[in-house]
């Protein structure tokens, strides 16, 4: 997806189907539609390279397709993990390279749509469908020349990224948009296939029903649409406390 940006205002919009190229192509796409744009431009990219089956990296003999058909089998959750971390890899050695032809005016904005299960751990914290803050938290990263160093430790929300990334781009610095706690929802699974399919397991079934999720910095509660509660003393999302 690229969006020309021209004074403030966004005069064109460019929409290509690129859910499944690869990182080096859209990067490379980028380069060269850059090279033919006279316009301030806002480039977003959307790599697969971090999604399952994590293509990628030297395991691409032994892909597994999506941890939730290996929970129980230790040694495929491994070679799970494994290709994850070197696709992960990959993914970055190929962004450092293509990002060092850009101009060093350039504002790169890293962040994520969703997060990833831990592979490890409790029910709550390896199911890729849960609210666990392994799927849900999503990091911001940015880097520019004429931003200083930092780390910001507060909760926010994605619903303010608009102003975030205004607040960087056009006043150079980042704006707190810190919030008491933040409100997390997905609807209820419609999609029959799926259902049926061999993710409708014993261990993914709680998870696919939709929830309502309360996240303050210390303290997570969740409402799931059978009235089912559950309350976590942060960071333990192992033991309910109800």
């Amino acid at each position: 997806l690229k969006i020309v940006n021209k004074e403030n205002n966004i005069i064109n919009l460019i929409k290509n189907k690129a859910d499944y190229k690869s990182c080096t192509q859209q990067l490379w796409n980028m380069l060269s539609y850059m090279c033919s744009c006279n316009n301030n431009i806002f480039v977003l990219n959307h790599f697969m390279e971090s999604h399952s089956p994590y293509f990628g990296g030297e395991n691409i003999s032994v892909i597994s397709m999506t941890p939730l058909d290996v929970m129980s089998n230790n040694d495929l959750r491994k070679t799970a993990f494994n290709q994850y971390n070197d696709s992960i890899k990959y993914l970055d050695n190929q962004m450092e390279f293509y990002y060092n032809f850009l101009d060093n005016d350039v504002y790169h904005i890293i962040t994520n749509d969703h997060g990833q299960t831990s592979f490890y751990g409790c029910e709550m914290e390896k199911n890729y469908y849960s609210c666990s803050d392994f799927v849900i938290k999503s990091p911001i990263i940015v880097s520019h020349k004429s931003i200083p160093s930092m780390v910001v430790d507060d909760l926010i929300s994605k619903i303010d990224i608009d102003k975030i990334i205004n607040a960087i781009v056009y006043d150079n610095k980042i704006l707190s948009m810190k919030r008491k706690f933040v409100n997390i929802q997905r609807d209820s699974l419609y999609n029959n296939n799926l259902i049926k399919s061999c993710l409708w397991n014993r261990e993914s079934k709680k998870f696919v029903r939709a929830f309502n999720v309360i996240r303050t910095k210390n303290e997570k509660y969740v409402l799931y649409d059978n009235g089912e509660e559950a309350f976590y003393i942060m960071p333990n999302e192992c033991k309910n406390e109800i």
